[in-house]
């Protein structure tokens, strides 16, 4: 396909993520965020949490600390997930080395690390 004359090349797509989270009691519910009203596009809209992958995401150490597949692009989609979800909504998605496979933390144990998600929440760059 050729471009129109003065028509510059399309961006090459990059990786993102989409998160929708669900709870079902007592009824279902559907977590979703109002964007910005001072960005270009959409604005206001209701859409779920995600963003696009960042260089961080990629690093190997998040294998360690997963608990899926980590082939191809598997764990940079997750972990950009995770992060998108904390810093868009405040959800952690967290365990307990200590608890079964899959079990998050509970919300007694996440009240007692909100220093360190007020740490976190200050300065992305940690």
């Amino acid at each position: 396909m050729t471009q129109p004359a003065g028509a510059s090349a399309p961006n090459p797509p990059r990786l993102s993520t989409t998160v929708m989270l669900l709870r079902d009691a007592p009824q279902l519910e559907v977590l979703m965020v109002a964007r910005a009203y001072e960005i270009d596009f959409a604005s206001g809209a209701l859409v779920f949490p995600g963003g696009k992958v960042e260089a961080a995401d990629r690093d190997a150490a998040w294998a360690d600390l997963s608990d899926g597949s980590s082939e191809g692009e598997d764990l940079a989609l997750r972990v950009a997930a995770a992060r998108e979800c904390f810093e868009e909504v405040g959800v952690l998605f967290a365990q307990d080395s200590g608890a079964p496979q899959g079990a998050l933390i509970d919300v007694a144990a996440a009240e007692a690390h909100d220093a360190k998600r007020k740490t976190v929440e200050a300065d992305a760059t940690l």
